[in-house]
């Protein structure tokens, strides 16, 4: 395109007379706008009556939809009226039936009609049991009548044993009788008993019944008549039933009422009015779904509604006929569209009616669609427009506007340039065109500036070989050797082959990367010095770990020898702590080195089996001297969930749990400092395993926490004055735990205290050896800890063990006659304080045990009580099975005789 519009431009201003290049751009750019926009608006338009067009048939669809609802509405209560009519019409034939029965033989006497005279001309009258009670009353006209009202009263009672088995007698109706004088009435419903009936009775009033209950069409014009809907039954004086509404004179319920005559030989001797209630007939219409239906009269009355807020008059418009001979009729009125059909049998009109909302809510999805699909494809068509506008057609007229100034442009942008910039030809590499910058490039060429072209046309060749498959751009390093500051010098050539002016050429871009060379080796050079000495720092480090471990191992061994002589029990305890004390001291050693080897990549993973419980007393036994020192409570707690064994780099977890608990002591004046372990499964054998080390010390602000786990970093400057240390314990716990997978955690309050917490993935341990046994199976162990984490961990450890445990927080909780009988009463951690001996006295136990955190790695038996460390659980067994007259050996769990 950019070649046509130039080969235009060219040839229009090469014609004499002819408009400048500039003008026929601008020709060119009006008419292309012109049509541009106007292909725009035109699809816009369409758009838009296609969007009118889908509104318009979603609002036929719906009002087609509405007119099919109100037609299956009305079949419904059709149907309903025509089942009615049935089943009323088998009633009155059994009612004729009954009626020729109860006439009265000769020398029946009237025994109903005195009784009934008798109780006020009002009574209950059932058949039996089975059947169904009526309610009979009469004004006075019929009981002057003996024989005629024992034949009403007879027929009262054959009828209540046939509507007890009627299928019209529903639940919720009520049947009225009423003699041609209308002064004997008769009711009853389904559901009423005699205690029903006679309450009913004090609101029943004649004037009511007959208000309510349609006459025969010469009393009641206006009254709806469905002519005889089941012509096979065969009556000699078939009745019409009327139909109306109104009121149950009993319930006082809005009921559908229909009305009709049984006949004796062609004399009608009563009428039958049942009341039916209107749920009847809008149930079936409510399962039809969401429909607003209402019956009403041609005067505007409802008769019954599927809308709980119709009110009881409504509109009845003038409907017009439906198109085509359609049986529904509309009428738009009032702002609504109302649909009419009439009901068979009756002057009712059913109606639907739906307004303006109505619609919007039911095409409201399709409105939304169509309103999306059609802004959509406007704003499609308008943003291809526009963007062919901006990257076609304004580019192209912009770019040929400036087609004559852009050789000069391009020129002075060359020359200007900092990079070298060249033109060269692409079979000989003859410059054509260069900047100030090349011309000193290949002037300072060695073999001169020809070999320097050819050394570009020649690596041009040579990168597209190597990576034919890359674009025509190509990049490579080209080396000029010259003469001077730089003998050599290192470019970056990027080459593009094209055609100018009818030849092949390729326009090469160079920038100097000489300085960036050098620099690159004096860092390469200052890289290699760094590791040589870091590789001198670490030959350092672990020459002095092993000098120092040395003398350190010759003091271990010997402490190992003194251990194997006899002793007294402070004495062996002293020799204890001595060698856990040197024991740290290794450790500290082993962690100098331990960074070390991290930092070279050489730390080895040590893989084994131990047993939870054993870790922690182990770690609590090396540092509960120092807490008791500072009068700190050191307790440990594990979770029910952690498993008793497990499989994982035990001597790490121990590493980094010393620091940890180290740490804590270091920065805990008062209070207490609390190991938890939890843990969270990750399969079926491994664990993902907590270990939390708690204190109560100084806490930490949210700006230390951040740098808390740096190497040799501290929370302050007075840090290391108040409480030693280096700052290189974190870090360290923080890399070995990375190096085992997990991580490392804090969470600190200034001034209330810190928790670290330590995650590391574990495997469930395989080793058959591991099985537990039941050292105290079917004992009897009594626990007493003012301590909340001893009664929880010691309870699950007694249990574990195979004895009977009462735990308890105070004497007082515990019952002395279990404690009487048990094997042993265990006070343990550090009860001081909390209760008196005497509260312990009064227990009666047999056996005393003190687990305390000074005592004894070893029992010792002191004016009867046993003194033990609570740090040591071996130590705790062997008091608990201890006996009289048997002691310890020093290697041996197992009692031997002597000592005492």
């Amino acid at each position: 395109m950019m070649r046509r519009l130039h080969q235009w431009l060219a040839a229009g201003a090469g014609r004499k007379g002819s408009p400048r290049g500039s003008d026929n751009i601008a020709s060119l750019r009006r008419r292309q706008l012109r049509m541009t926009y106007g292909g725009g608006i035109a699809l816009t338009v369409v758009a838009s009556l296609a969007f009118v067009m889908v509104m318009v048939l979603a609002i036929a669809d719906y009002h087609a939809a509405q007119v099919n609802t109100l037609r299956d509405a009305t079949r419904v209560i059709d149907s309903l009226f025509v089942q009615r009519d049935a089943l009323y019409a088998q009633s009155v034939d059994r009612a004729e039936h009954a009626w020729r029965k109860a006439l009265p033989l000769p020398g029946d006497d009237d025994m109903l009609a005195r009784r009934f005279v008798e109780d006020g001309r009002r009574a209950v009258i059932r058949a039996d049991a089975e059947a169904s009670p009526w309610l009979v009353t009469d004004e006075g006209a019929l009981s002057r009548q003996p024989a005629r009202l024992e034949r009403y009263l007879r027929f009262i009672e054959k009828l209540s044993v046939d509507t007890g088995h009627s299928p019209a007698w529903q639940a919720g109706t009520t049947t009225y009788f009423r003699d041609a004088g209308q002064s004997f009435v008769a009711f009853s419903g389904a559901g009423l008993d005699e205690a029903s009936l006679r309450r009913a009775a004090a609101h029943f009033t004649l004037a009511a019944f007959q208000a309510a209950v349609p006459g025969a069409p010469a009393e009641a014009p206006g009254t709806a008549v469905a002519p005889p809907t089941q012509p096979s039954y065969k009556r000699s004086n078939p009745s019409p039933i009327r139909t109306t509404f109104g009121p149950d004179p009993v319930s006082g319920h809005l009921a559908i009422i229909s009305a009709y005559e049984a006949y004796d030989r062609g004399v009608p001797f009563g009428t039958f009015a049942v009341f039916d209630p209107i749920d009847r007939f809008t149930a079936p219409l409510r399962e039809l779904g969401d429909i607003a239906l209402t019956v009403a009269t041609p005067s505007g009355e409802v008769v019954l509604s599927t809308e709980k807020a119709m009110g009881a008059v409504v509109p009845v418009p003038a409907f017009r006929p439906g198109r085509h001979g359609d049986d529904v009729a509309h009428r738009w009125h009032g702002g609504r569209m109302y649909l009419a059909r009439p009901v068979r049998g009756t002057d009712w009109i059913a109606m639907s009616t739906y307004g303006a909302m109505d619609v919007w809510t039911s095409i409201r999805d399709v409105a939304y669609a169509a309103t999306l699909l059609t802004v959509l494809m406007v704003w499609g068509a308008w943003m291809l427009l526009l963007r062919l506008d901006r990257r076609l057609f304004a580019p192209a007229f912009a770019q040929a506007s400036k087609v004559y100034q852009s050789e000069q442009l391009n020129r002075a942008i060359v020359s200007g340039s900092p990079s070298g910039i060249c033109v060269i030809d692409a079979t000989d590499g003859r410059p054509l065109m260069h900047n100030d910058v090349i011309e000193g490039y290949a002037a300072s060429a060695a073999e001169g500036p020809a070999s320097f072209y050819r050394q570009l046309l020649q690596g041009h060749a040579d990168s597209r070989r190597m990576a034919p498959e890359r674009p025509d751009v190509r990049e490579f390093e080209l080396l000029v050797a010259g003469e001077g500051e730089h003998p050599v010098r290192h470019l970056l050539a990027a080459t593009a082959s094209m055609d100018y002016d009818g030849h092949p050429v390729l326009l090469c871009i160079l920038r100097d990367l000489t300085a960036r060379v050098e620099s690159e080796q004096a860092l390469e050079q200052a890289r290699q010095a760094a590791e040589s000495a870091n590789r001198a720092k670490t030959s350092f480090v672990a020459t002095m770990s092993h000098e120092i471990r040395t003398p350190l191992n010759g003091i271990l061994g010997h402490l190992e020898l003194l251990a194997k002589t006899p002793l007294r029990a402070d004495q062996q305890q002293r020799l204890e702590r001595i060698r856990h004390s040197a024991d740290a001291l290794q450790v500290v050693i082993n962690d100098v080195l331990d960074f070390s080897k991290i930092e070279a990549g050489q730390l080895s993973i040590d893989d084994r089996s131990f047993r939870t419980y054993d870790l922690l007393e182990q770690v609590t036994l090396l540092y509960a001297p120092a807490a008791q020192a500072k009068g700190i409570e050191l307790r440990y707690v594990i979770a029910a969930d952690v498993a008793t064994f497990y499989q994982g780099a035990l001597t790490q977890i121990e590493q980094v749990l010393r620091n940890l608990l180290n740490n804590a002591i270091k920065f805990t004046a008062t209070g207490r400092v609390l190991i938890r372990v939890s843990r969270r499964l990750l399969d079926d054998d491994r664990h993902w395993v907590r270990f939390e080390v708690i204190d109560s010390g100084i806490g930490m602000t949210p700006a230390q926490q951040r740098t808390v786990f740096e190497p040799f970093a501290q929370a302050d400057a007075s840090i290391g004055r108040r409480f030693g240390g280096t700052g290189l314990g974190l870090a360290l716990c923080r890399q070995l735990s990375a190096l085992l997978g997990g991580s490392m955690s804090v969470r600190s309050t200034e001034g209330v205290g810190s928790a670290f917490a330590f995650d590391v993935p574990l495997r469930l341990s395989k080793d058959e050896s591991a099985a537990l046994a039941h050292p105290l199976q079917d004992e009897r162990i009594a626990l007493l800890s003012p301590a909340a984490e001893w009664r929880e961990g010691m309870e699950r450890r007694f249990a574990m063990w195979g004895a009977e445990t009462m735990v308890a927080a105070h004497p007082q909780q515990l019952d002395p006659a279990w404690v009487a009988s048990a094997d042993a009463l265990v006070v343990f951690g550090d009860a001081r304080g909390s209760w008196s001996e005497s509260e312990e006295t009064r227990l009666g136990a047999r056996r005393l045990i003190r687990a305390r955190p000074d005592g004894p790695l070893f029992p010792e038996r002191r004016n009867g009580t046993f003194y033990v460390s609570c740090y040591s659980t071996d130590a705790l067994l062997r008091a608990l099975r201890w006996s009289e007259g048997r002691a310890w050996s020093d290697d041996s769990a197992d009692p031997v005789p002597g000592g005492g």
